[in-house]
C-alpha cells in the first residue's frame, strides 16, 4: 500500500501519543484490508473489520478523529485508500 511510509514506522522524533495515533490509522488500514481479502484479522472481530473498511472508504468519523490526532488529512489517507484499492467512492 503506498500511502504513507509513517503509518507503519511512525518517526520516533513525533511525541508518543502522535505515534500513537498513527498506529490506530495502520491499524484501521490493517484491518480493512483483512475485510476487503476475507480474512479475519489477527486477535480482531471481523465485524470491526468491516467497520474499519467502510471508515476508510467513505472518511467516517472514526478516520477523522484518529486523524485529528496523528496530524493526518483523513480525506487524503481515504483517498490513497480508495485510489489503492481501485474504488471510486465519494466521501460522505
Amino acid at each position: 500500500m503506498n500511502i504513507d511510509p509513517d503509518f507503519i514506522d511512525p518517526p520516533h522524533t513525533l511525541p508518543p501519543a502522535m505515534r500513537l495515533w498513527r498506529a490506530v490509522v495502520n491499524q484501521l488500514l490493517v484491518d480493512a484490508e483483512c475485510w476487503r481479502k476475507g480474512v479475519k484479522p489477527a486477535g480482531g472481530d471481523p465485524v470491526d473489520a468491516e467497520t474499519a473498511y467502510l471508515e476508510l472508504l467513505h472518511c467516517g468519523p472514526h478516520l477523522r478523529r484518529a486523524c485529528g490526532y496523528a496530524d493526518l488529512d483523513p480525506v487524503a489517507v481515504s483517498g490513497a485508500y480508495r485510489r489503492w484499492i481501485g474504488e471510486r467512492v465519494a466521501t460522505r
